[in-house]
This record gives C-alpha cells, sequence and structure tokens, in this order.
C-alpha cells in the first residue's frame, strides 16, 4: 500500500496547507513518504556531521536544567497534576512562582505588580501568539513588526486559526530601534488602514530576534502612546529577555526594558501583551512552556474560554518549569551564568569573523545570535531567491547550515542568521566551514561547474 495517495480528500485549508508543502519540497520522496522538519523550514543536511547553526537554541546550560528537573521534580509533583487539574491556563503552582519571577527579573514597579491572575501558560511561544491573535484580531486584521522578524510570526499569527495578516515594515534606511522609527510605523498603520487591511496590533520583539538588539525605553514608551492613541494592542515577544550579555562592540550598552516595566494608565494597561516562554531564557525549546502576560481581564479571561482548550499544556512540562522557577537561589545562579556563557561565545564567534574580514551587526548584546553579512557570497541567478538559496546550498556543502535571510523576510538577501550559543570550539569550526565554503569578502569564493574557483 503506498504511504502517499495519488488523489487526497482534503478540507481547502487542508489542501492550500498539502501544496505549500510540496511547492517547498520538490524532491519529496513519494515511495516512502519520508518526512522532515526544521525550525526553519530548510531540508535538513544530509549528514550529522554538518554544524547547525540555524536553529535559536541554546544548548549551554544543559546540565544545570537536568540536575535541577532531576533533584526537584518529586518535591513538585503532586496528586493533581495526574488530574485536568485548574483547566488549560496552568496550576496556581506555576503561575505564582511566574508571577514572583517577572515581577523579581523584569524590573516591575511596586505600583503595578503581575499577579498570576494576569498570566495563561501556553504551550510553546507559538501557541501563545495564537491565542492572543484569536483574541484581538479579527480574521483578516492586520499587525504592524518591523522587517527582518522572525519568521515564526508568520506560523503563529498568520497561519493559525485567527488567519490575521503579518503586515512587515520597512524602514528604508532608519534605525528601527529609533525614536525615527515609530514615525514609520505611524505611516505604515494609517497606509494599511487605508488599504484595506485594518491594523488592530503592534508587534515587537524585544530583544530583536534575529538583530539581537534590545529597544531603548524611550522608544517602547513611545509605542505605547502610539498605540493608546490609535486604540490597538501592543504585543512584545520578549522570549529573550534574560539571554544578554556584554558587548564590547557598543559604545553604549542599552539594556532589556519590558514593556510591564512601565509606568502606564489604566486605558494603556488593558492594551499592552507580552509573550514568554522557557525555551530561549531558560534552554529549553522541546519542553514546549510559554506563557501570555496580560493586565487585561477581559484578554486573559477571553483566551482561557475561546482559545486555551485546544493547547493546553500538560502536567509535565508545568512541573518542569516549576522545579526551576521554585528555587530562586538555582534561578539566579543559572541566569548569572548563562549571560557569562553567552557572552564568551558571542566574543569567540564574532573574533573569528573579524579575523577573516565577514561583516556582521556590531550592535547587538541579547538573545543567541549574530546577524553576518555573505552578500559577497551570491552569484547571478535568475531570481534573489535562488541565489540565497544556492548560498545556503553551498555553506550546507561545506559542513555548516546557518538560516538565510529571506526566512525573517528580509528585504535585502545574503544576511544570515549565525546562532552562537554552542560549544566555543564547534564555533570555531564553523567559522573556518564558512570561509573553506565562500570565501572571504576579500577573496570570495564561487561555485562554476560543481567545483569552486576563486574569483
Amino acid at each position: 500500500m503506498p504511504l502517499i495517495e495519488e488523489d487526497p480528500v482534503l478540507s481547502a485549508r487542508g489542501s492550500e496547507a498539502w501544496n505549500d508543502w510540496r511547492k517547498k519540497n520538490p524532491d519529496f520522496e513519494e515511495k516512502t513518504g519520508k518526512r522532515w522538519w526544521t525550525p526553519d523550514g530548510v531540508k535538513p543536511p544530509r549528514s550529522n556531521d554538518v554544524i547547525d547553526l540555524s536553529v535559536a537554541e541554546n544548548t549551554l546550560m544543559f546540565d544545570e536544567l537536568r540536575t535541577q528537573i532531576k533533584a526537584k521534580f518529586p518535591e513538585v509533583l503532586v496528586d493533581a497534576d495526574f488530574t485536568y487539574g485548574e483547566g488549560p491556563g496552568g496550576s496556581s503552582r506555576l503561575r505564582g512562582y511566574l508571577k514572583d519571577f517577572i515581577n523579581s527579573y523584569f524590573n516591575i514597579p511596586s505600583a503595578q505588580l503581575i499577579d498570576k491572575e494576569h498570566i495563561v501558560t501556553t504551550p510553546g511561544v507559538y501557541s501563545a501568539m495564537e491565542q492572543i491573535s484569536w483574541v484581538v484580531a479579527n480574521p483578516g486584521d492586520g499587525i504592524l513588526v518591523g522587517r527582518p522578524y522572525y519568521g515564526g510570526f508568520i506560523q503563529g499569527f498568520a497561519k493559525g486559526r485567527s488567519k490575521v495578516k503579518i503586515v512587515g515594515v520597512d524602514f528604508k534606511g532608519i534605525d528601527p530601534f529609533s525614536i525615527e522609527a515609530v514615525k514609520v510605523y505611524r505611516t505604515a498603520l494609517e497606509q494599511s488602514n487605508e488599504d484595506g487591511t485594518p491594523i488592530t496590533a503592534i508587534l515587537l520583539c524585544n530583544p530583536c530576534n534575529p538583530l539581537g538588539r534590545c529597544f531603548p525605553r524611550e522608544v517602547l514608551e513611545a509605542y505605547i502612546n502610539l498605540c493608546t492613541e490609535k486604540n490597538i494592542h501592543l504585543i512584545a515577544d520578549e522570549i529573550y529577555a534574560l539571554s544578554h550579555f556584554r558587548n564590547d562592540n557598543m559604545k553604549e550598552q542599552v539594556p532589556f526594558t519590558s514593556l510591564l516595566a512601565i509606568p502606564v494608565d489604566g486605558k494603556a494597561k488593558s492594551r499592552i501583551h507580552i509573550l514568554y516562554g522557557m525555551s530561549k531564557d531558560f534552554g529549553s525549546s522541546g519542553v514546549r512552556m510559554g506563557a501570555i502576560i496580560s493586565r487585561s481581564s477581559a484578554v486573559i479571561n477571553a483566551v482561557l474560554t475561546g482559545a486555551s482548550y485546544l493547547s493546553w499544556v500538560s502536567s509535565g512540562a508545568d512541573i518542569m518549569w516549576s522545579c526551576i522557577l521554585c528555587d530562586k537561589a538555582f534561578v539566579h545562579r543559572f541566569v548569572e551564568n548563562n549571560q557569562a556563557k553567552l557572552g564568551r561565545c558571542y566574543n569567540v564567534v564574532t573574533s573569528e569573523l573579524k579575523r577573516h574580514g565577514i561583516g556582521f551587526n556590531t550592535q547587538g548584546n541579547a538573545g543567541v545570535f549574530v546577524w553576518i553579512d555573505l552578500r559577497y557570497a551570491l552569484e547571478d541567478a535568475d531570481t534573489e531567491k535562488e541565489s540565497e538559496d544556492a548560498l545556503t546550498e553551498r555553506l550546507i556543502d561545506g559542513w555548516v547550515k546557518l538560516s538565510p535571510g529571506r526566512k525573517f523576510r528580509t528585504k535585502e538577501v545574503g544576511w544570515y542568521r549565525l546562532t552562537f550559543a554552542r560549544p566555543e570550539e564547534d564555533l570555531r569550526i564553523a567559522v573556518e566551514r564558512i570561509v573553506a565554503a565562500v570565501g572571504t569578502p576579500v577573496a570570495p569564493r564561487q561555485r562554476f561547474l560543481g567545483t569552486f574557483y576563486v574569483s
């Protein structure tokens, strides 16, 4: 019996998803039905010997996590964890630990502290995206986000049940983290409304994926004012909140500031919603544990009664995050050590890039990645996409995988996101492999008739 039927009977949306997948995978193995998946949608390497720096995962703290969870799991586990418990919004246990953690590490003012009733837990931040957009936006509404932006926003906001549109904002040379950028958002918002896609929210990724930069406090205040004026929502993905480090390339270290840390009035409070999770700051993307944090009782209860029933967090994941957050001394050590390791890895990889003259965004001091410039290695092709795809394949053939800029909807191809939260020796080898595959800006290496020559 064939694994792939010749004439599948699917709904319109099922057919759309299937055809989209087939378009992206023209070499799909029909006879075996072998499938694959990667977070960035780029086909996985044919060999495990390839150093994969394309996925924004932090592998530096596994030993600490394993030891802590094994020690605390028996203490945290209770009989209620084998039942439906308190419903799809998460246990009071975890939400209590999480509100204490947020209030402390996100520097929330005492006058507007987060309460556990402001929190709904979700199976990862993808689910949090889908649930918050389901509640605050109608199908066809737009959510504004500046380019380049995390490609997962398309999957989380636009391809789920909410069916909203991601409307990219182009800054055309303006610093996307500046006050001037807020004016660009205002223009884009008004233009989109005029064009027939009503904007219901602005989405910020702070710290930014893929640029690794934090928004200055005064810029965040300007976004709050804009959203309050236009009576729309302000959503912030703050999943890298504590993954910051010192970057000696920066003249001024811009610290992370949470939207929740900015004093606001009642109307603005109900418009600000934060997405957070365990994947990045706690190096546990496989646990699938996220949260929506909002001071709007309408939003929280709409999520609980509408969107969350199909996105229930398992007790196992709830327990694992509780095992970490219940131990304040462990959290303090963990955050401090993680930030130190991230800083060392950042310095290793950027020193290697500098040594070979490969450009990169020097203003990042957060996240687990660096935005590097490989435009010099692009070759002529019929389309920019084909040119970047060919470069991506050359890197993989050279035993290193990076995430291409088009995955972040950048307007200029040839930029790549390189994840540096990996063992330091792997980073050194990876940069050497990049140079071996595509050369350097001074001596780019291009492919010709299946071989390499130096141009």
